[in-house]
């Protein structure tokens, strides 16, 4: 099972870590593969260290979540852009699942 999951289900992960979206990461990383791209995993980084969020962890922490998803995804080369979604944002995920032969997102 190779999984690509969206920021927002990351983040959620995140900040709760007995939530489902937390659940449902753990799952991914005990049983299948994470897959990420450089745009994903940006995209990931943007979010998880804007200010609001400041109240919620730690910088530590915070570098700690990044460090474990990346040693536990494959990173994936995106090869050409792929535009399908009304939203150009969303683009990312599907090209992570195209090149990254994901089964589920």
């Amino acid at each position: 099972m190779r999984v690509v999951i969206d920021t927002n289900v990351l983040i959620s992960a995140f900040l709760r870590p007995n939530s489902k979206p937390a659940q449902a990461l753990e799952y991914v990383l005990r049983r299948g593969r994470l897959v990420m791209s450089e745009a994903t995993l940006g995209e990931l980084m943007a979010v998880l260290y804007r200010k609001k969020f400041d109240c919620y962890t730690t910088d530590a922490y915070q570098r700690a979540f990044i460090i474990r998803l990346t040693n536990l995804a494959t990173m994936v080369r995106i090869l050409r852009p792929i535009k399908v979604c009304r939203d150009p944002d969303d683009n990312k995920f599907i090209e992570t699942v195209y090149y990254g032969l994901a089964t589920h997102i």
